[in-house]
């Protein structure tokens, strides 16, 4: 137990004998439903499917002095509150009171279209998921409605993902930046965009059917196959960020790829392009060289802090891949 001392002005401990129980429990429910929805044309067919979900939990307030864990100590003109059970292995409840309900919208659309010549339906995800949820914390006196998140993730053909994030705060802010406790939509709008991010991958490889299943693996984990003589994938990142009054925006280009030069050599590549920076980002060069029993594998970072270079010549057994010659050179100091 933890007593203020007026004459030494601080807070003095002691050990007390006896059995005290410690009590945390919770409650939660959900309820979520599917609704379809269904557009037929002559060729093409649209499936919208609509999963709502609303959940509520509910956890009481363990500071109440029913509950014989928690106790307040005056300490001069103000009041701290401590746990009979503090530092012990067991932990202790939360002592707030917790009671959240929350809403979450999904939503997924396909189409379907007929071909000429072709017996077959051609599916096309136009939408793979639009979901939108927040939540309402009714245990705070103010500011009780949370951030509404919105997350968007479809692809456009095979070989594009795009992927949206975006929060939106519904709450007005005042002239200095500060949140007041006043909806938006009030004023007829949702919310404030207070952040967003777009990410784009776009995946280019030959066209080739036949793959090998017999693959090698080196040191940094690339699979190589030598059935694909060259493959790339390219990635564009979006971040827009406005908590306040200031609104900030980054940008970045990013690219990965391989190329078999022969059977026996293949060249991977890594970098990319801070476009708010204008720099050049995290650059590698990657070389394999099959020796049939043996395997060369080269890794050089020609630009930025890590600046190096690793030559490694081993064994593909990997009951003696141990067996190996290294060769390293890094061009930074500690």
């Amino acid at each position: 137990v933890n007593m203020w001392n007026n004459e030494l002005q601080l807070i003095s401990s002691d050990t007390l004998t006896g059995f005290w129980a410690i009590r945390d429990f919770n409650m939660s429910t959900r309820i979520s439903t599917k609704i379809y929805g269904f557009i037929n044309f002559k060729k093409t067919k649209f499936r919208h499917m609509f999963t709502p979900s609303i959940s509520y939990s509910y956890k009481p307030d363990f500071s109440d002095e029913k509950y014989n864990i928690y106790y307040n100590v005056q300490i001069n003109n103000s009041t701290q509150q401590f746990s009979y059970f503090e530092g012990q292995i067991y932990g202790i409840p939360n002592g707030s009171r917790q009671s959240l309900l929350n809403i979450s919208l999904a939503n997924n659309l396909e189409m379907k279209r007929f071909k000429r010549g072709e017996q077959k339906e051609t599916k096309i995800r136009v939408i793979e998921n639009l979901s939108i949820s927040s939540t309402y914390n009714n245990s705070l006196d103010s500011l009780k409605l949370s951030d509404i998140y919105i997350n968007m993730r479809t692809k456009l053909m095979s070989n594009v993902d795009i992927r949206i994030n975006s929060t939106i705060d519904p709450y007005k802010i005042d002239n200095t930046g500060q949140k007041i406790n006043s909806l938006l939509i009030s004023d007829g709008k949702l919310g404030r965009l207070t952040y967003t991010s777009l990410d784009l991958n776009f995946r280019l490889k030959n066209k080739q059917e036949n793959l090998s299943k017999n693959n090698n693996e080196n040191s940094n984990n690339h699979i190589i196959d030598y059935n694909i003589p060259w493959s790339l994938n390219l990635f564009y990142k979006l971040n827009y960020s406005k908590p306040s009054m200031n609104s900030d925006i980054t940008q970045s280009i990013n690219f990965n790829g391989n190329i078999d030069i022969t059977s026996k050599w293949k060249i991977g590549l890594r970098s990319g392009y801070d476009i708010s920076n204008k720099s050049i980002t995290y650059t590698s060069i990657d070389i394999y060289r099959d020796l049939h029993c043996w395997e060369m594998i080269f890794n050089w970072i020609p630009i930025g802090f890590h600046q190096s270079y690793n030559l490694m010549i081993r064994v593909k057994s990997s009951v003696l891949r141990d067996l190996k010659i290294t060769k390293k050179k890094n061009f930074y100091d500690y």
